[in-house]
């Protein structure tokens, strides 16, 4: 099942790859969210792919957030 999961965020991280945003701040965060849904589905289930995801989206908002300041 983790096997079938991972390899689901896999996919969806290359779709978010391959779309464009139109800030650093909205990239941040779609890459934030795939990145930690991901690490949080191979750590547990998914209540904590979705917290992962969450919290993922938040420190990727900010991190681009910034890089758009600059």
């Amino acid at each position: 099942m983790k096997r079938k999961i991972g390899m689901l965020m896999i996919a969806g991280i290359t779709a978010l790859a391959l779309t464009g945003c139109a800030t650093k701040t909205q990239t941040g965060a779609l890459t934030g969210a795939a990145i930690g849904g991901l690490g949080g589905a191979m750590l547990g289930n998914s209540k904590t792919a979705a917290v992962g995801a969450a919290a993922g989206a938040v420190t990727g908002a900010i991190i681009g957030n910034q890089l758009d300041k600059q």
